[in-house]
Order: C-alpha cells, then sequence, then structure tokens
C-alpha cells in the first residue's frame, strides 16, 4: 500500500521518524479523498515497525497486524471485528473506537456523522491502560471536525496533558471546525490535492470514462466507492446528456435520486458535472449561473429534509429550458 504525491508531508514525517522526537499532536488537514487517512497508517506503521522501516517493512509482527486491520479498512471496508461498543448508562450500546489490530493503535471515527463525548471518554479510559510495548500509544481521530462541542472540549483536556508517549493523528477535511485551542496545542500537516499525473497514475487500471472525468476534476478520490454504486453512474452518465432528456426519463431520474442515501454526495457530484461542462463550453455560463444556484439551494435543503425527487425535477427542468 502506498499513497502517491504528497512529497512534502512525507518528508517532515520521515524526519520526524529519524530524530524520534514527536509532538503529541498532528493534524492532518486537506479535502477528502487525497489520501490523509492512509499516510497516517503508514507513519504510525513505521513508528511501531520493529525494523524501523519508515513505511514499515511488512514482514514484521506489528507491520502484519497493522496490514491485516487496513486490508479490512480499504479492500474490503468492514472493520467490525475490531470495532469497540460500549454500554450506555441509558440503555443500549455505542461505537467507542476500533483497535487496529494492535492493542496500543486505536482508530476513532463518527458514528452517524458526528463524534461524541462518550467516545471521548473512552479514549481517555483507553489511555489510561499501560501500553504493551516500547513504542507507546497512538490515537487516529478520523473526521475529527464532526466531534462536537462537548467532545471537542474533552479532547482538548487530554491534549493540554496528554499521557508520556501518546500520539495523537487528527485528521479533517475542515479544520476550520476545530476549536482554536485545539489548532494551537497540534501540528498542522496540510496536503494539498492530487496532481493531474497523480490522478492518472491512480485511475489507470478504472475503465469507466464518468468516473475517471468526475474524479479527476474534484482532484481527489473521496467519490470512488459512491460513483461505483450502479444506480448513482446510471443517474450521472444520465444528467451529462441533460438537454437531451425526455420528460419521463427526468422524473425517472428524479424517483432514483430519492433513493439515494448519501444525498449530499450526488449534488456535489452534479456541481463537478456541469462546471466541467462549463470550462468545456458545453453550456453557457448563463447556464451555469442558474444550475449552480439551484443546486446550492438543493444542498441547503437536504439539511432540511427536502425531498430530493422535487428538488432534481426542478433542476433538470429548468436546466433543460435555459
Amino acid at each position: 500500500m502506498e499513497v502517491l504525491g504528497h512529497d512534502k508531508p512525507k518528508k517532515f514525517l520521515i524526519q520526524l521518524q529519524k530524530t524520534k522526537k514527536l509532538p503529541s499532536t498532528l493534524i492532518f488537514s486537506g479535502k477528502e479523498g487525497i489520501g490523509k487517512r492512509k499516510l497516517a497508517f503508514l507513519f504510525v506503521k513505521g513508528l511501531f515497525c520493529e525494523e524501523g522501516e519508515a513505511w514499515g517493512c511488512n514482514k514484521c509482527e506489528a507491520c502484519q497486524r497493522l496490514d491485516k486491520f487496513l486490508k479490512k479498512l480499504y479492500e474490503e471496508g468492514d472493520i467490525k471485528e475490531f470495532a469497540q461498543y460500549k454500554e450506555k448508562e441509558t440503555g443500549g450500546k455505542f461505537l467507542a473506537f476500533a483497535y487496529a489490530n494492535h492493542p496500543d493503535i486505536i482508530y476513532v471515527y463518527p458514528e452517524k456523522n458526528e463524534i461524541k463525548i462518550d467516545q471521548v471518554r473512552e479514549i481517555k479510559e483507553w489511555l489510561s491502560l499501560k501500553s504493551t510495548s516500547n513504542k507507546g500509544k497512538v490515537v487516529i481521530i478520523e473526521k475529527a471536525h464532526t466531534m462536537n462541542i462537548p467532545s471537542q472540549n474533552a479532547i482538548l483536556k487530554i491534549l493540554e496533558e496528554p499521557p508520556l508517549g501518546t500520539l495523537f493523528i487528527l485528521i479533517t477535511s475542515n479544520k476550520g471546525n476545530l476549536l482554536p485551542t485545539i489548532l494551537s496545542r497540534a501540528f498542522i500537516v496540510d496536503f494539498t490535492s492530487l496532481k493531474e499525473k497523480e490522478m492518472e497514475e491512480i485511475l489507470k487500471e478504472e475503465k469507466n470514462s464518468t468516473i475517471k472525468e468526475i474524479l479527476k476534476a474534484d482532484q481527489s478520490l473521496r467519490f470512488w466507492k459512491f460513483l461505483k454504486n450502479e444506480t448513482v453512474l446510471e443517474i450521472i452518465e444520465k444528467i451529462k446528456n441533460f438537454k437531451k432528456l425526455t420528460h419521463s426519463e427526468i422524473i425517472e431520474i428524479a424517483e432514483k435520486s430519492e433513493n439515494i442515501e448519501e444525498k449530499e454526495n450526488l449534488i456535489e457530484i452534479l456541481e463537478l458535472l456541469f462546471y466541467t461542462q462549463l470550462k468545456e463550453g458545453k453550456i453557457s455560463l448563463k447556464n451555469y449561473e442558474a444550475i449552480e444556484k439551484i443546486l446550492s439551494q438543493i444542498k441547503l435543503g437536504i439539511k432540511r429534509g427536502i425531498k430530493l425527487k422535487l428538488a432534481v425535477e426542478t433542476l433538470l427542468f429548468i436546466s433543460k429550458i435555459n
């Protein structure tokens, strides 16, 4: 497993490994789908590698344990066997974190789009346990910006006096949502979008031209898995030729859109699609501005629970007229 690009962050992280002077908190900041999480795990793999290899030797026990977790995470998309659920005081269970197939490395991620204070309390409890090795302990927090205010205040207290030998890596695509006091206590590693050559290399095995087009336009891989959904791809490919859509086709597309779970992703992809068509001269600036205005309203509406079916119908009918 490798991460293409990001030479500056890689160089900095390797230097940290060589000096062995790690800050207690790192923040990996940049848009989604560009390799921040993967590089975080490779960095940690190198820290725990028994051979001292920068990104891991792939042979020692620590590397193989992490590799098993990463295979589940990236290839199978299922880490349920590593997830730790705890009992709520009010009854029921909640997701605390996942062991990265190693007792000294945990992976914290949001459940239902939010990291709650109960999860932070479990992090604190886990940190009170003795490390099983001389490598310290690592907490990787995915989508750190989804921590609510109580969670952020609770994690701040830990970051102010972190246990000796503990490393926090907060991964975020929106560091502006993190408290200034958290940002001030961390070393921020900024990641830039993927370059065209890097995207070409990553997508060389991808056969679908529409998927390639959208991912390249976004300069990231954040929508790759979403676009593998046959219904999503069908919707996108039909909307690419929206001027030729019949009334019945528009109704069909709208109905299928309503059943898409990650509706925000669909709208963001449509924004990319229409912007690409503007750059290629396939639609006029006037048409694009009208479409963009509707898409912005739809994004706000989704948060209020609007019916996407009606919104998509409106978008496509108005787009055809302009």
